[in-house]
């Protein structure tokens, strides 16, 4: 066999072994970021890992097989954790909603800080690698004649330091376009931070904690089972661990 047939023998092989590698992490670019790069890429790939499994296979080079094997059923399994997996169904509601009563004066406002530009795989498990899914990125603003409260806080000014904080490759699979954050628009509108009591987090993931520093002494509430959430979980809470030594008074 000539040096050129035996380089060419080893690529093969490295494609059917390294490729599947390769194919997962696109699969995990296309579904955080589609991309018709992504998409095109992944199926030329698909095709070459194909071609050199029947030539490994008419070859008989069963080591170089069995390791092919072993990657392609890695990123088999890597697929199928995006299978669906539902909830149990709740019980159906059958008594009556209580009648809204809201005091005088009170009012709710949104506002919009950014959004993310994913497929609904990524966003839920069974979701579809081919559906556009925008995750939207709010603050909620709730006016009370008690003191009024700022649910998120979406994404805020430092966003661009926090993002340097996480990994690569949530960086790759991430497409963020960030409008104004929610202090900007408060200040905008005249809006009195005196009036912002507390600011409440429906759970502490970066893109709903970014902007806390924003509200410089302002108080933040979680649930205590949500507080060992953050120190438990990884990368994705790590703004809001931030938060204790930054804001006196966080609060369960």
């Amino acid at each position: 066999m000539g040096r050129f047939s035996q380089v060419g023998a080893t690529f093969l092989r490295l494609c059917a072994v390294v490729g599947p590698v390769l194919l997962g992490l696109l699969t995990i670019l296309y579904t955080g970021r589609p991309s018709n790069y992504f998409l095109a890429a992944g199926a030329v790939l698909a095709l070459a890992i194909l071609a050199c499994d029947a030539w490994i296979i008419a070859r008989r080079y069963w080591l170089t097989g069995g390791l092919a094997l072993t990657t392609q059923m890695g990123f088999l399994f890597l697929v199928y954790g995006y299978a669906a997996s539902p909830f149990p169904a709740p019980a159906v509601l059958s008594a009556p909603l209580p009648q809204a009563a809201p005091p005088a004066g009170m009012a709710i406002y949104v506002l919009p800080t950014g959004v993310n530009h994913r497929t609904a795989a990524f966003a839920y498990r069974g979701g579809s690698p081919w559906e556009r899914w925008d995750s939207v990125l709010n603050a909620v603003l709730v006016q009370h004649p008690q003191g009024d409260v700022l649910i998120d806080t979406g994404i805020g000014r430092t966003i661009t330091s926090q993002l340097e904080e996480m990994p690569l490759l949530f960086r790759l699979t991430t497409e963020l376009l960030q409008s104004r954050p929610a202090a900007e628009q408060l200040d905008a509108a005249g809006y009195d931070s005196k009036h912002l009591r507390y600011i409440l987090l429906t759970h502490g993931h970066w893109d709903h904690v970014s902007g806390v520093a924003d509200f410089p002494g302002v108080p933040v509430l979680v649930t205590a089972l949500e507080r060992r959430f953050i120190y438990d979980d990884g990368f994705a809470t790590a703004t809001a661990r931030g938060i204790d030594p930054r804001i006196p008074g966080l609060r369960v």
